[in-house]
């Protein structure tokens, strides 16, 4: 029967090889950082945009929170549920966050599927609706999770 009362000793060093990560710049001078691990059929996507709290306008704070959240809901014609239901299908998960310095788009795929999530992901970068009544919906929310927290 295990003890869990006794700590178990070690069995060996571990081997942690550190990834090699790789950059190349487009040609809009967007700075690429990549690593590639041949053994994953997945494709992972940061996209990081110095947008976070900290350039929020004075008398305007909860901006780029307020931003972030409308992003998720809609682009270029599709709703917010159309994009999670097609991403869904897809096998990829979409998240979106604000913190202090930036938002945050990232973007777990299948390899097979990560060209039409990324055509998805394009869209709301390209084409956010940011229609008003998700604005008025979406404010409403952050001004009472500030006030109840």
């Amino acid at each position: 029967m295990l003890d869990r009362s006794i700590k178990p000793s070690p069995t060996g060093r571990i081997k942690f090889i550190q990834p090699k990560i790789e950059t190349f710049v487009l040609d809009n001078s967007l700075a690429v950082y990549f690593n590639k691990k041949e053994t994953l059929p997945i494709i992972q996507i940061n996209i990081l945009i110095p947008s976070g709290s900290i350039y929020d306008p004075k008398g305007k704070e909860g901006l780029s929170k307020l931003t972030s959240t409308l992003l998720e809901e809609g682009a270029d014609g599709l709703s917010g549920f159309e994009i999670s239901d097609k991403l869904e299908l897809l096998g990829s998960i979409l998240n979106i966050t604000s913190n202090k310095e930036f938002t945050t788009i990232s973007l777990l795929s299948l390899a097979e599927n990560f060209e039409k999530s990324l055509q998805l992901i394009s869209k709301i970068i390209l084409k956010p609706t940011f229609a008003d009544e998700d604005f008025e919906r979406q404010k409403l929310k952050l001004i009472t999770k500030k006030i109840f927290s």
